[in-house]
Order: C-alpha cells, then sequence, then structure tokens
C-alpha cells in the first residue's frame, strides 16, 4: 500500500526487505529478529492465546522450543516494542497467523500496545507485508475508529506508514473530503499530526486526484467512501465509490473481492463470507458473518475490540 521514500539503515534489519522469508527462517535464522521485545515485559504476552500458528498454520513447537532465542537471546527483539509493556498484548486472541511472511521489526518502537488487541483475532492482519517501522513513534490508541485493517495492507510496504506521526485519533470527527487531492500517497503521514483523520468524516474523494499507485496495487480510489462497488479491492481496480453512505459492518457485504488478499475470494467480505484462502490458505467461512465487528475473525471473541464500543478505543491503554 504505502510504501516510503525515506527509510533509514537502521530501519532496515535483518530480513526486513524480505517478506518471503519461511516460518523457518522466521526462528531459525532470526530473519525479522533482534527487535522483537528488548527490554520488555510480555509476562502476559499471549495469555489464554492460541499462538499455535502465530507464523505457520500449524502448531510449531519452535515457536517457545526450538526457537529458545525468541526470549532468551531476543532474536526479535531490540526493536518490536523497545521499552515498551505488551503484557496483555493479546489476551485471549487468536493470532495464528499474525505475520505469515511479515516483516515486523520495528512494529511498534516506543509505543504502549499492551491492549493491542485483547480478545481480537489478527491472524492475517499482514499477510505478506512489511509492516518493520508501522508505528515507529506513534499514538495508535485509537487507530481505526469505524475501520477494519485486517486487509490493511495485504502485500504492502509500510515501514515508515507513520513515522513520527500522532495518529492517536485516526479516525476522530475529520472531513478528509479532499485528503490528498494531487498528492502523492508515498508520504501519506510522514511527521504529520492526523489525530482527527476519520471518524464522522467525510471522506467521499478520499483520494481525489491522488498518486496513490501503491494505495493498493495500482489502484485508482479517487472517491475512496463514496458508494463503492469494491469488487476488485486491490487489485488494479477502481474503487472510486468505496464507501459513502455505507456503515463499516457492511464494508464489503455480498461483495466479489476476489483478489484482496492473494487471489482469495472474499464475495461476501462481511456477509457469511468465505475466504478460506484470505491469509496463507486459512478457512476464515464467517470473517464478518452477519457484519458485526465483534466477529472480526471467525472462532475468535473479539466482542470488547469493536462490540457496543467506539471503536476510538482500538487501542485502549496504549500509548497516546
Amino acid at each position: 500500500m504505502f510504501i516510503w521514500q525515506s527509510k533509514t539503515t537502521d530501519q532496515i534489519e535483518s530480513g526486513v526487505e524480505d517478506a518471503s522469508c519461511t516460518s523457518s527462517e522466521f526462528y531459525d535464522n532470526a530473519r525479522i529478529s533482534s527487535e522483537f521485545h528488548d527490554d520488555t515485559c510480555i509476562s502476559e504476552f499471549h495469555d489464554d492465546a492460541c499462538i499455535s500458528e502465530f507464523y505457520d498454520d500449524a502448531c510449531t513447537s519452535e515457536f517457545y522450543d526450538a526457537s529458545s532465542e525468541f526470549y532468551d537471546n531476543a532474536r526479535i527483539s531490540s526493536e518490536f516494542h523497545d521499552d515498551t509493556c505488551i503484557s496483555e498484548f493479546h489476551d485471549d486472541t487468536c493470532i495464528s497467523e499474525f505475520h505469515d511472511d511479515t516483516c515486523i521489526s520495528e512494529f511498534h518502537d516506543d509505543a504502549c500496545i499492551s491492549e493491542f488487541h485483547d480478545d481480537a483475532c489478527i491472524s492475517e492482519f499482514y499477510d505478506d507485508a512489511c509492516i518493520s517501522e508501522f508505528y515507529d513513534d506513534a499514538c495508535i490508541s485509537e487507530f481505526h475508529d469505524d475501520a477494519c485493517i485486517s486487509e490493511f495492507h495485504d502485500d504492502t510496504c509500510i515501514s515508515e506508514f507513520y513515522d513520527d506521526a500522532c495518529i492517536s485519533e485516526f479516525y476522530d470527527d475529520a472531513c478528509i473530503s479532499e485528503f490528498h487531492d494531487d498528492a502523492c500517497i508515498s508520504e501519506f503521514h510522514d511527521d504529520t499530526c492526523i489525530s482527527e483523520f476519520h471518524d464522522d468524516a467525510c471522506i467521499s474523494e478520499f483520494y481525489d486526484d491522488a498518486c496513490i499507485s501503491e494505495f493498493h496495487d495500482d489502484t485508482c480510489i479517487s472517491e475512496f467512501y463514496d458508494d463503492a462497488c469494491i469488487s476488485e479491492f486491490h487489485d488494479d481496480t477502481c474503487i472510486s465509490e468505496f464507501h459513502d453512505d455505507a456503515y463499516i459492518s457492511e464494508f464489503h457485504d455480498d461483495t466479489c473481492i476476489s483478489e484482496l488478499h492473494d487471489d482469495t475470494c472474499i464475495s461476501e467480505f462481511y456477509d457469511d463470507a468465505c475466504i478460506s484462502e484470505f491469509h496463507d490458505d486459512t478457512c476464515i467461512s464467517e470473517f464478518h458473518d452477519d457484519a458485526y465487528i465483534s466477529e472480526f475473525h471467525d472462532d475468535t471473541c473479539i466482542s470488547e475490540l469493536h462490540d457496543d464500543t467506539c471503536i476510538s478505543e482500538f487501542h485502549d491503554a496504549a500509548c497516546t
């Protein structure tokens, strides 16, 4: 989606530039290591969570066994949550495929994400995505009020997505009808405060006349949220009328977005959807059954993530 131009040497850690590494490389060769949890409290990292498929659609004993370096030697530590408390990172969460073939070396440097997805399943969050510096020095306490970010950056490099940006209220009371009129998306929010990015916003022309060639695989989304037909959401597609007059719960109701994520059929993304190939041959047949955000991830309880809750609390207890 967003490919930045100012990546520094420090931002390019081992494996960061290679989003195709296998799970064996992930742990055995520390492809995205040395940045994961240095000086971090992870005492409750996955309390009551299913992490058997954290990076490989299977119960990998390497996660804590063969990959003893994971915590003992901080193989993927120093940057992921440097000086961060993530004690409740995924309490009661299914994160079986959190970053399949993904680089997350600097996912939340200097960020508090202790309740990032409490009771949430983010198994396909960034399948095949480079998120090495997703929120370097950023506040993501209210990242996506009324937004779905599960497919946010499939096959995307967002290494500097919000470098030094304040995104604590990413979607809150903003009018962005011409958000990037004649703008290059590559500088989406570098050193920018977008605290009131979207909630109750007019985004009918989200990227009117914008250079968004890297937004979603050469996609035109000049009217990002205006009565959109997003049948080919992420593949050389025109989604000029993406959402206006639509509820986030119906993000893709009865929509065919077969190329949204790696040639996947998600014909009913938020309505009894079959997304068996959504992320690395995984079956999430009810991704958004009946479009309730509380069922964000099938077989996962995220009733407190968005259910009867202001999405502004999406990152409750996060660094603001």
